[in-house]
């Protein structure tokens, strides 16, 4: 094994943010947790800067790229880039941001604004002063090693959670899933594993009103029917949750409930390969799938219970306990019920009925009994759960029960957005809003967008049509159709259903329009099929949106045989012969 070359610098935090604002420090989420300082711990952590105090050593990694991994100090560097730029105050007083070129030119440009009041300057100065002492390693010729530091980092102390510590560096099959799910769960998808720890408050939880983080977690499904706590949501115990969930569908019922048995998972070299045998037989993907299908299934039921009652309140007639148990058990006897047994629900409040206090009735007397929790206990009331809503669920014929709606899906991509801006494009519609105008449709712009955006950008790149990302065009559409959306994390879900019943008299006849104008465009068949083989209509609440997606090819897309790039938000045309030579050669390794 290699070893790492430290060198041992201190960075004074005028670098350092003129190194953050470069996007020189990035995150590797693969083992790095979330955000996870309230606003009350980031003042604290501003006294000592302000008072000279001795702060830890921030622990990072240098690239090929000649940019920062943090290993140790995510949250430190965040409290001091989220301070100066405004995000809380320390007592009382907001960063003057012209103590900074760098800030004031954000500011001058609108990107920031200056708060009242505006903290001294002799403090400001000595704050842009202070020396962060940062560890930098280089020359790591291997994975492993960053891996087993960052172990020994978060040994011991106020540290890391258990799960956290089991999922850190992990690069099995089965810490992917865990990982990938309770992404889905949470919300908090981001296009890659590694983001800038700029963007890292984009897919970070709060409980805090008006906080800079983007995911709050009364949103959060799991903490807003009381299944977690937001204190255990913060530790990742959500992550545990599902670990425990996909264990039990992976192994057929057969996996143990204790802590020991998923830490075997991680740690254990037979274990590992016992269930990497049964990931692969089942599929990875069909394995995710079938638990976001699942998972969006209870937050349809959860959404018909009277009242916005919560579905913990609604299991349990008197206090909740042992949430995690019982939503274990439900998740389940729907997993065997729509997955195992290809059945649907035919009515959902049917459904609802049959488990109002079904944690008091029947779950009661072994999730809270004396004696500890096993897969017994577990299976059999996965059993009765079955047995008790099984006949409001009808046999699905030559209907895949893979297929799901999105709910989840967009909400996800709404947010991987915030982090990858440049991969997605949102559209409220193809039609012009304009009374009187002859039913303008203007496709082709929308389809030249989708083939820049891959050119400029590595992976699949997304068009969503009926999402407004600003609130004029969303006042534009409701006033036009005289109609209503749906608010999600800042984005306006305005639908597909208004233009056309007004264009195209439903969504069948709609639907048909787009795929045929889609295939008489100036693209390449290559470029044609994949857009058409991958277009998706997914219905949220009662709105339907359009998605359409395109991965990056071993050589650009060209448009009615011209060249489009992606730059901020525009399509540019590459005219110039040298231009042209040079952006292929991007293409030669993908």
């Amino acid at each position: 094994m290699s070893s790492l070359v430290v060198n041992v610098n201190n960075v004074p935090i005028l670098m350092f943010y003129e190194n953050y604002i470069k996007n020189k420090y990035i995150v590797n989420r693969r083992y790095q947790r979330k955000l996870v300082w309230s606003t009350s711990s980031k003042r604290k952590f501003i006294d000592s800067l302000v008072n000279g105090f001795p702060i830890p050593l921030i622990l990072c990694v240098e690239n090929k790229d000649a940019q920062y991994e943090i290993l140790d100090g995510m949250q430190r560097l965040n409290a001091i880039a989220s301070f100066l730029e405004g995000d809380y105050d320390f007592e009382g007083f907001y960063f003057d941001l012209d103590q900074n070129p760098s800030l004031k030119q954000k500011k001058d440009e609108g990107i920031l604004i200056q708060k009242q009041p505006i903290l001294d300057k002799d403090k400001c100065l000595s704050i842009l002063k202070y020396p962060i002492p940062v560890s930098i390693s280089t020359h790591v010729s291997e994975l492993d090693i960053i891996d087993e530091s960052f172990r020994r980092i978060n040994t011991g102390g106020v540290s890391l959670s258990k799960q956290e510590v089991r999922q850190a560096g992990a690069l099995c099959h089965f810490s992917q899933l865990v990982r990938e799910c309770s992404y889905f769960v949470r919300g908090d998808t981001s296009h890659s594993s590694i983001l800038r720890l700029n963007d890292m408050k984009h897919i970070s939880l709060t409980k805090e009103k008006d906080s800079e983080y983007g995911i709050n977690l009364s949103d959060c499904f799991l903490a807003k029917h009381n299944i977690i706590t937001y204190q255990n949501m913060m530790a990742s115990r959500d992550e545990e949750l599902v670990g425990q969930i996909l264990l039990a569908m992976i192994t057929d019922g057969e996996s143990e409930t204790t802590s020991y048995y998923l830490d075997s998972v991680y740690s254990d070299i037979e274990k590992k390969s016992e269930i990497l045998n049964k990931i692969n037989r089942y599929g990875y993907d069909k394995i995710k799938k079938d638990f976001e299908k699942v998972y969006e299934e209870i937050i349809r039921i959860s959404n018909n219970i009277p009242n916005e009652t919560k579905l913990m309140t609604w299991f349990y007639k008197d206090r909740p306990n042992h949430s995690t148990r019982a939503f274990t058990v439900f998740f389940l006897a729907l997993y065997d019920l729509i997955i195992l047994q290809n059945r649907s629900i035919q009515n959902y409040r049917a459904v609802v009925n049959k488990i109002q206090n079904i944690a008091s009735k029947t779950y009661d007397h072994l999730i809270n009994s004396r004696k500890k929790w096993d897969k017994s206990d577990r299976n059999h009331l996965v059993r009765s759960t079955v047995g008790i809503i099984s006949d409001e669920f009808i046999e699905n014929i030559g209907i895949d029960a893979s297929n799901h709606s999105g709910i989840k899906k967009l909400e996800n991509i709404l947010n991987q957005s915030r982090t990858e801006s440049v991969s997605y494009d949102f559209k409220i519609g193809f039609y012009t809003m304009h009374d009187g105008e002859d039913q303008a449709l203007n496709i082709s712009d929308k389809i030249n967008t989708l083939l820049a955006m891959c050119n400029a950008n590595k992976g699949v790149n997304w068009l969503i049509i009926g999402v407004a990302d600003k609130e004029k065009d969303n006042v534009r559409h409701n006033t036009f159709y005289k109609s209503d959306s749906k608010l999600y994390n800042g984005f306006y879900i305005t639908g597909i259903e208004d233009e056309a019943k007004k264009f195209c008299k439903d969504l069948g006849a709609y639907e048909q329009k787009i795929k045929q104008l889609i295939s008489k465009e100036p693209i390449s068949d290559f470029a044609k099929l994949n857009i058409l083989q991958n277009i998706q209509f997914i219905q949220y609440y009662d709105r339907h949106v359009l998605m359409l997606s395109l991965s990056r090819d071993t050589e650009p897309y060209t448009y009615n045989d011209k060249l489009y790039t992606r730059q901020s938000s525009h399509n540019y045309e590459l005219k110039d012969p040298k231009e042209i030579m040079s952006f292929y050669k991007l293409f030669e390794v993908v």
